[in-house]
């Protein structure tokens, strides 16, 4: 062989092996998103290998995942998740890397478990705007809160805590519209008061602990039955059964003091057929706010039962027995003087509490302040005004998949609420310039002297009950009559009966007050005659009940008379959803939603004694001797055989104890039904792979507010019920890069009702002893632009792992008219709508009715913007959310409040600054959290910071004051799981 030959050989050897080497090295990149085949919602920490070899990865909390190193060619890749069936897809990795995205269905245990809610909205499908947060972003945040304060940074939803930190006191905003206007469903059960629509969070406590995802509705949007959707719903749905058993601790801690402990059972499924999930927590809590204490429990018990391939049965038991203290509003200036901790909600120090002496009426020492019965007790003080409750909710869902293309869902539910609200009245708190000497350096009462004889001696205490129970039925049949149409029919029922007994449960010492006054006309009672007054005697009494927090042994008091009552009604309210829903796939990418809702009311209202605002009949000397009512016959006072009820009025001096004069009154005994009709339409169409556009209409009615039907006595038969009107229109975009959202709409507000407040009024029939009165003002506004978007930045970052989020709210909430019947009273006088307000320069401004047209709505801030960003590297992550806050116009008719001001250096002197609006604001949150496994045993922790700043800021404000946003606090939750 030549040398030639040989040089050629060696050369074509090694350009072989370069060759050789190069395409070794040479390698590509696989990139996707793990997803629920049926909700679309990430699947985070599914598990993605390349079978045959070590490469694979985990996806992250948006469900993506990334492998890269992968060398060049053909492969198997296999996607698989707990409870969901596992995929496998052949590949060809390319230098230029591929994406290859896995959609998983759930195994028959998943997939049986879930509750189907038909209220339940899906991106490129549904025309509403809507967000979800998902099971990550639940266990993150919640550590112990109110479900609402999970959503901050949600466009056009604005939540706080009265309390600070969100023990019980959640206040939530919709679009502007409060809670009561917003349908808060558990589990596809509608939980709003039928008689108020109130919601009270403090009852949800274990099913915020047990939720798996949380649904946000803007607007009317696809609610299919319930009542009151005018700003939007609120979706709970609650955690499945774990496939594989499973039995954990949990453990929350943080200051202010928040202690959660409890235990998480699972038994995993049992002979292929049953799964049992049990869930025990006992919390502890103080809030930012002095004497804003939380205790209570929260249990949750789940049992499924698969019946077979189609059927299954779940049964639901949950509650929160608890107790907490109020946090009330008060004037800028006690803020600026005591702190943003201070709480003028009524509580005293136990050192205070010890000096008080014996409460005649029961031989309790202290005043029986100290029992635990109506207060609420701790270690350092006790609080006189707080809320009581238990209402436990039993759930029974029944799935059956009859077809592929049909299904039966129907749940039956049924709850039982006992308990109520303590409240401090005529209390006397110290003025401004008795501070000093009446109150230490937090803000309460000094001593025993100071707490007897200035701020009780003239106060009682009473306690509102509510003594409910609802029942009640949704079914639907879901069917596809063709390819490309989806048809949902059904209904919802359900009845509730409630006692309203209201009773003075302290005196303080004093035998009888006489708190309730009452209107009357002469003995004939005819419409011309004059219009009197007169005060009732009333005692201290309590219902049977012994304990704050407890389900059984509420009986109604055995008190013929009503001598310790000022308030006893009934309420029973049957109401029945008729709904029918279709969507029509018209194009490939066109789909056209359709639901017309039937909604029926009925309010029964029976008094057993009259309300404050009633107007009784002053009996004549022969009509009392016809009743046998004399000066002396106190047992006769009380609910009469022919339905009538009498009342006894006492003399003064010599005849303190003697009756003066007797009257009659008629109890309301009456019926109010309505019946609604509400369609909604809209369509979605996907522009793209990428792009859609959705718009939709809505009319909902609702049942006039109670406060006007039933003004504390006064029936308004002929109040007009209450109309919404709402438009919207919006677009997505749905990218490996960018998920964004912005939509645009704008709702009318018709026979929009508002709390007056006239104190020249004080105690007149018709208003309340502070001059309040609730009345339909007129027509309110509502638009705005809301928009939210997220990124994963693996694409733009060489540092993987970041995401970042953001949201905008812009609107323009304001009173459009006002009705003509609001202007002015039957004697011609302007209505005034707040005698209290002030002018620019602090000045007593008094704001009318007829004002109103024009001027802001009171409520949230009408400017929201929020941005937040997550690090996460493998089982770690970190993160920040910042909430910006400004043209906060909180209470109507743009009148001008103390918002701003400081004390000279003295605090003697206190200069305000008067605005329109709450100061503008950013509060910082900051969480992080890391996920451990070793030997079987799981492990998680994560810390929650609020406020991380420390700013001090008004949360909200309302014709008393100011509501001071809750400091910096901290929560650390650890949970193990084996």
């Amino acid at each position: 062989m030549s040398f030639t030959t040989k040089t050629r050989m060696v050369g074509l050897f090694v350009m072989l092996a370069v060759l050789a080497t190069l395409s070794l090295a040479q390698t590509g990149m696989v990139r996707g998103v793990v997803t629920d085949a049926e909700s679309r919602q990430p699947l985070a920490g599914a598990t993605i290998v390349i079978t045959g070899t070590r490469l694979g990865a985990a996806a992250d909390a948006g469900g993506r995942y990334e492998i890269t190193g992968v060398p060049l060619g053909s492969y198997t890749m296999r996607a698989s998740f707990l409870g969901y069936t596992s995929i496998q897809r052949s590949v060809r990795v390319t230098q230029e890397g591929i994406v290859l995205d896995f959609a998983l269905t759930q195994t028959t245990l998943q997939q049986r478990e879930v509750i189907v809610e038909v209220n339940r909205a899906r991106d490129r499908e549904t025309p509403v705007a809507f967000t979800d947060i998902t099971k990550d972003q639940i266990d993150q945040r919640i550590h112990g809160q109110d479900a609402p304060l999970l959503l901050k940074g949600t466009p056009g939803l604005y939540a706080f805590s009265t309390d600070g930190v969100g023990n019980g006191e959640a206040k939530l905003f919709v679009r502007g519209f409060n809670q009561n206007y917003v349908q808060v469903l558990i589990n596809g059960v509608p939980t709003n008061d039928p008689e108020s629509n109130s919601v009270y969070w403090s009852n949800w406590g274990s099913v915020s602990s047990a939720a798996a995802s949380v649904q946000v509705q803007r607007g009317a949007g696809s609610s299919l039955y319930g009542a009151g959707s005018f700003g939007g719903s609120f979706n709970i749905v609650t955690g499945n059964a774990r496939p594989r058993a499973a039995y954990g601790v949990n453990l929350s801690l943080g200051s202010p003091m928040n202690t959660m402990y409890g235990v998480d059972l699972n038994t995993g499924l049992i002979d292929d057929k049953f799964a049992v999930s049990l869930r025990l927590d006992r919390k502890l809590g103080e809030g930012s706010r002095l004497g804003a204490r939380y205790e209570g429990y929260n249990y949750y018990l789940s049992g499924s039962w698969f019946i077979n391939e189609q059927q299954s049965l779940k049964a639901v038991l949950h509650g929160a027995p608890q107790e907490h203290g109020y946090s009330f509003s008060n004037d800028i200036s006690y803020f600026k003087y005591f702190g943003y901790t201070a709480n003028s909600a009524p509580w005293l120090k136990r050192s205070v509490i010890n000096g008080l002496p014996v409460n005649p009426n029961d031989g309790k020492p202290n005043y029986g302040l100290l029992d635990g019965r109506r207060e609420l007790v701790t270690d350092d003080y006790s609080t006189l005004s707080h809320n009581h409750f238990h209402k436990p909710q039993v759930e029974l869902h029944y799935n059956n998949d009859l077809t592929e293309n049909s299904a039966i869902r129907a749940t039956l539910f049924y709850s039982m609420g006992r308990g109520g609200g303590s409240s401090l009245n005529s209390s006397t708190f110290p003025a401004t310039n008795r501070w000093a000497t009446h109150l230490d350096s937090d803000g309460a009462i000094l001593n025993a002297a100071v707490a007897d004889t200035m701020y009780l001696r003239n106060a009682y205490q009473r306690d509102s009950y509510s003594l409910h129970q609802q029942g009640g039925l949704l079914a639907s049949y879901e069917f596809k009559p063709m390819e490309d149409l989806k048809v949902t029919a059904g209904g919802e029922f359900r009845y509730w009966t409630a006692d309203h007994p209201g009773h003075y449960t302290n005196l303080y010492g004093k035998t009888s007050i006489t708190a309730q006054q009452y209107g009357a006309v002469d003995t004939a009672g005819a419409p011309t005659s004059t219009l009197k007054s007169f005060r009732r005697r009333t005692y201290q009494g309590d219902v049977s009940q012994e304990n704050d927090v407890a389900i059984f042994g509420w009986d109604l008091a055995n008190e013929p008379t009503y001598r310790s009552q000022y308030r006893n009604y009934r309420g029973e309210t049957p109401q029945y959803t008729l709904f029918a829903s279709a969507n029509y796939n018209v194009l490939p990418n066109l789909i056209v939603t359709g639901t017309l809702q039937y909604v029926h009311y009925t309010y029964d209202l029976i008094e057993n004694m009259p309300s404050e605002n009633s107007i009784g009949k002053r009996l004549s000397a022969a009509q009392k001797a016809a009743l046998g009512l004399t000066s002396s016959s106190a047992d006769k006072e009380g609910k009469n055989a022919n339905g009538k009820f009498y009342m006894a009025e006492y003399g003064t001096g010599a005849n303190l104890n003697n009756i003066i004069g007797w009257y009659e009154f008629d109890l309301i005994n009456a019926s109010r039904s309505r019946g609604f009709i509400q369609p909604k339409f809209g369509a979605n169409y996907n522009i793209t792979e990428n792009l859609n556009v959705f718009g939709n209409f809505a009319h909902v009615e609702r049942f006039t507010d109670l406060s006007v039907y039933y003004n504390q006595g006064r029936l308004n038969p002929d109040a007009k019920d209450e109309i919404s009107n709402q438009f919207e229109v919006g677009a997505g975009w749905t990218s490996r890069e960018l998920t964004a959202k912005a939509n645009l709409y704008q709702m009318t507000w018709d026979n929009k009702s508002q709390r007056i407040a006239d104190a020249s009024q004080a105690g007149q029939p018709g208003y309340d002893r502070n001059g309040n009165k609730t009345i339909l003002v007129g027509t309110a506004e509502y638009k705005g632009i809301e928009i939210e978007a997220s990124s994963q930045l693996d694409w733009l970052l060489p540092i993987k792992g970041f995401e970042v989020r953001g949201s905008a709210t812009f609107s323009s909430n304001k009173w459009k008219s006002v009705l003509d019947e609001a202007k002015r009273d039957d004697l011609g006088r302007r209505f005034v709508f707040n005698s209290n307000a002030f002018n620019a320069f602090g000045g007593l401004d008094t704001v009318f009715v007829d004002e109103l047209a024009g001027t802001h709505v009171g409520g949230p801030p009408q400017l929201m913007l929020s941005f937040g960003t997550t690090y996460r590297w493998d089982d770690l992550f970190v993160g920040i959310d910042a909430n910006f806050y400004d043209n906060h116009y909180a209470v109507d008719g743009d009148a001008y409040h103390k918002v701003l001001g400081e004390w000279n250096a003295t605090k003697t002197v206190f200069t305000p600054t008067y605005r329109q609006v709450l100061q503008s604001r950013m509060v910082i949150d900051a969480q992080a959290g890391y996920r451990y496994e070793m030997f079987g045993v799981k492990a998680q922790a994560s810390l929650q910071i609020l406020n991380l700043l420390d700013e001090k800021y008004w949360a909200d404000q309302d014709n008393f004051g100011v509501i001071p946003g809750g400091l910096r606090a901290w929560r650390l939750n650890l949970s193990l799981f084996y």
